[in-house]
């Protein structure tokens, strides 16, 4: 599916619209919610004429299962998406260790489950704003500092308010973000 600059979208696996903001090869930047959040073209949907009344039908967590032969899917891995597991705890933490995210991790590579937990990062965010939650620990564990890297830059790209979280608690390994 071809995309444009001001083109509106919704999420393949978030009941939410966007608008495409920046192309670059097959990542797009959709600005939702206040946020801009890159995207493989991959996990967006253009709304168009011959899709309005299919949208008010569905619902949008499970839309990769609807139609398992359009192309949205790109390969095995991008079904895993449907098995993302957006868990807000008590104490308002996300925790984006992978075998917390999807239950058959081991055929993924690297890469692939850096996307998975980024998705599932952006989706957090999006649920703890839907439930009026002030703040959320976000657990991205400590390893090589990829991960990490990765949603900073998103944070500072957005403007976050961020602080690194207790270190007696997380040694290091999760970041507190203000959600506004």
């Amino acid at each position: 599916m071809n995309f444009s600059i001001n083109d509106q979208v919704v999420f393949v696996n978030e009941n939410l619209k966007g608008k495409v903001t920046a192309i670059k090869n097959d990542i797009l930047t959709i600005e939702c919610m206040d946020l801009e959040i890159e995207v493989h073209k991959k996990e967006v949907i253009k709304i168009n004429a011959n899709y309005k009344n299919i949208y008010s039908k569905l619902n949008y967590t499970r839309i990769l299962d609807i139609n398992e032969n359009d192309s949205l899917i790109e390969s095995n891995s991008q079904r895993f998406n449907n098995q993302l597991k957006i868990n807000i705890s008590r104490n308002f933490e996300l925790d984006l260790h992978i075998e917390k995210l999807i239950e058959n991790f081991s055929c993924l590579n690297a890469q692939e489950i850096l996307q998975f937990q980024m998705n599932a990062f952006f989706k957090g965010i999006f649920k703890a704003k839907r439930l009026g939650i002030n703040y959320l620990i976000v657990i991205h564990g400590i390893g090589k500092g990829v991960l990490r890297g990765k949603i900073i830059d998103f944070l500072k790209k957005n403007e976050a308010i961020y602080s690194p979280a207790n270190y007696a608690l997380y040694k290091g390994g999760a970041i507190e973000i203000k959600i506004n």
